[in-house]
């Protein structure tokens, strides 16, 4: 375990007169470590005790101690801050040896960066009452990267977040999901001030889903905020009621929790891309979540039981509803609207006709009011299939009982044809 004394008092307290003189002969003979690390500050005077994880353990009490002073050149040059003076941050280090605390000292990393700090503190991070997570454990410390290599460079991408599941273990992205690899953490959640999934101004929550999501998916979040399903969670489109809709509203009460934001449809980390073939499978089975007297109909009929046992080809609710631009039937932007279902059967029906689009995909054989045809049609057949299953067990039934019980009955009294 690493001592929590200061890096002063590791290193003096170890170093024996004759160590100082002979170190203090080494620095002197330097150049003057006020450089910045490119220049040379790191590498001619500071690197001479602080790339050296030999000395620093002769130095100190433990490894854990001297490889907390070791400081690799290789991370600090592709840091941000590597441009910076050693004693820029390391305050009253420029003496040697250097002298005892409170002389010197580390400056925080809030003495620079006073915006991040104080959205870090409104964060989930800093809160008191919660694990917090430190500037140094989610940037490093001597390997800092900067925003635009986070931004852009892949690998710093992939290293910050693996820092971050070092805590959230099973938060990371699968290689399945389709942002794996081209999405940080941080560009869902944000950087510092991070809110919890629960809480109202949270990057990641309903009400600021389609703001995070179409930062990337701009397209898609104009759709979704026009259709139904982005009217059920801002309350209400163009001032139609939301029992106007087939969705649920009653989460309302209770943060939206049932409301179908990106992340209801989307899985935020199991996501499919919409090239996958299962993408449509499952999006038809996230419907049917909400959705239930639909999905028992859907799967009633040819589609659905096509798209049970496999079939890729056949049409989902994606594919008559649409993904985003979902409406209620009987609005006129709506896929499923008698002006436009000839147009939308077509996509896979090149065929269709006005009479084609009679078919009612969601008929329901119980409800005698609406559907009266396929209603008695589904008795009939029900009653057909039960007499003629009735009748033909019958018969087999009481010719087996023939070629069994009465296999030995009365002999026939015809005479016998003599040759």
């Amino acid at each position: 375990m690493t001592s929590e004394r200061s890096i002063p008092q590791i290193v003096g307290a170890r170093a024996g007169p004759i160590w100082r003189l002979a170190l203090l002969g080494a620095a002197l003979s330097l150049p003057v470590p006020g450089l910045t690390a490119q220049q040379g500050g790191v590498e001619s005077g500071c690197a001479v005790c602080h790339q050296e994880l030999e000395f620093l353990r002769q130095r100190t009490s433990s490894l854990g101690e001297a490889r907390a002073l070791l400081v690799p050149l290789d991370g600090l040059h592709a840091s941000a801050h590597q441009g910076l003076d050693c004693a820029e941050c390391h305050t009253g280090f420029r003496t040697f040896p250097h002298p005892e605390a409170p002389y010197a000292s580390s400056r925080s990393c809030s003495s620079c960066h006073q915006e991040e700090r104080a959205e870090w503190g409104e964060g989930v991070h800093g809160s008191v009452d919660r694990t917090g997570a430190s500037c140094r454990s989610c940037h490093g410390t001597h390997d800092v990267r900067s925003a635009a290599d986070l931004r852009e460079d892949a690998a710093a991408r992939s290293d910050m977040d693996q820092r971050c599941e070092g805590c959230h273990e099973t938060s990371g992205l699968p290689s399945q999901d389709a942002h794996a690899g081209s999405a940080a953490c941080s560009g869902c959640h944000g950087s510092h001030g991070i809110s919890h999934v629960d809480e109202p101004h949270s990057r990641v929550g309903p009400d600021r889903q389609a703001e995070t999501c179409g930062a990337c998916h701009e397209d898609a979040a104009g759709a979704w905020g026009q259709g139904a399903h982005g009217a059920a969670v801002q309350g209400g489109l163009e001032g139609t009621p939301l029992t106007a809709y087939a969705v649920p509203v009653t989460g309302a009460e209770e943060g939206h929790r049932d409301l179908p934001t990106c992340g209801a449809c989307h899985l935020p980390h199991s996501t499919l891309s919409t090239d996958d073939p299962d993408y449509t499978v499952r999006a038809s089975e996230l419907c049917k979540s909400c959705h239930h007297e639909y999905a028992d109909t859907y799967m009633d009929s040819y589609h659905g039981q096509a798209t049970t046992l496999g079939s890729r080809a056949s049409a989902t609710c994606v594919s008559c509803h649409s993904a985003h631009s979902v409406f209620p039937a009987d609005d006129p932007r709506s896929m499923v609207h008698e002006s436009n279902l000839v147009e939308t059967c077509a996509t896979c029906h090149p065929a269709a006709s006005a009479s084609f689009v009679a078919f009612a995909p969601h008929a329901d054989h119980n409800d005698r009011e609406n559907f009266p045809l396929v209603y008695w049609s589904y008795r009939l057949m029900t009653a057909l299939l039960i007499g003629v299953f009735t009748v033909f067990g019958l018969h087999t039934a009481l010719w087996l009982l023939r070629l069994t019980v009465f296999a030995d009955g009365p002999k026939s009294d015809l005479p016998k044809e003599h040759g």
